[in-house]
């Protein structure tokens, strides 16, 4: 019997969400807390949305307002 290992870089999985968020929300115009919008409005997808809460952290370039919005 064979054992395959295989080997998951999280963290290359976590640029590239945040690279399509961000390009999404500067292409829908969230460039400032005046410009935020939700995640609809930005046309995020679902796998994108459930990652939002882990990407809009304080040292991130996506934030979030206390209304649920989001900008860059």
């Amino acid at each position: 019997m064979k054992v395959i290992i295989l080997s998951f870089d999280l963290t290359g999985v976590v640029h590239y969400i945040s690279y399509k968020v961000v390009n999404k929300l500067r292409k829908a115009g969230a460039v400032s807390r005046d410009k935020a919008m939700t995640p609809e409005t930005a046309n995020l997808n679902l796998q994108e949305i459930e990652w939002l809460q882990y990407l809009a952290c304080d040292a991130s370039t996506i934030k979030k307002t206390r209304d649920g919005l989001y900008y860059i």
